[in-house]
Formats: C-alpha cells, structure tokens, sequence
C-alpha cells in the first residue's frame, strides 16, 4: 500500500537506509529508493499518493520524479486515491529520470483514461532542470 511512511517488505521486513541502517529509507517506496542507491538497480517505479517517490529519493541521495497526472499510466496500480495517486521513475541522476520517461510516459493507455494523448517532450524537462546535476 502505497500510503504511509514506512518503508516494510512482507518478504523482508523493516527496509533500511543504505547509507544509515539506522534511519528510514524515506517512505512507501522507500524499497525501491534503497535498491537504486545501495547499486542493486539503475532505476526504480515507486508510487507517490503524497510524498512517497520523492521523500525516499530525498532520505537516500537519489533523484524521484513525480509525474503529472495522466503522463505516465497507473494501470495495475491499486491506489489510495485516483486523484492523487502518480507513478513517478526512481534513478540516480536526472539524465537516468529523462530516459526511463522518454520509455514510460506520454502515450495513451486504454486502462488509464487519464493518461496524455501526445508524447511529453523530455527535452523541456532537461531544461527545467539544467544546471541540477547529482554528486
């Protein structure tokens, strides 16, 4: 359930920050934020209702993308709330985020009547963020 901010596996229990075992791992998709800075994956899908693609990017030193409504679809998603519920990429740099968008979003999705009819230009995203670039 992508909701509170708890980061639990049903297989592995309490999911652990990689760079302080102590600490959260930052959220509901605090297991994929983990996995993309501990190097067990290039990039991660998280589900974001309020906070929980960018507050595990932010808790383990790696880059979230909230998308907008309807730019990526949520078919297969169970949501808390279809209006806030989003899909958003989980990478370590914002050139990763821009590839793995150009893949997953801008085209419509019979299962996702929300999703966008014409192709987001990640070239306007690169621009926005120039000059933002991950240590």
């Amino acid at each position: 359930m992508a909701f509170q901010g708890i980061s639990r596996s049903s297989l592995g229990g309490q999911v652990r920050n990689p760079y302080d075992l102590n600490r959260t791992p930052g959220g509901s998709s605090g297991g994929t934020g983990a996995s993309v800075a501990a190097n067990f994956a290039m990039l991660g899908i998280g589900t974001d209702t309020m906070n929980s693609v960018r507050s595990p990017a932010s808790a383990c030193g790696v880059v979230g993308f909230r998308a907008t409504r309807g730019l990526i679809s949520r078919s297969g998603v169970c949501p808390v709330s279809w209006t806030q519920d989003q899909v958003g990429p989980i990478a370590k740099s914002v050139g990763d985020i821009k590839l793995v968008l150009d893949v997953i979003s801008g085209f419509y999705d019979e299962e996702d009547n929300t999703t966008a009819v014409t192709h987001l230009s990640c070239e306007m995203f690169m621009v926005v963020c120039e000059g933002i670039r991950p240590s």
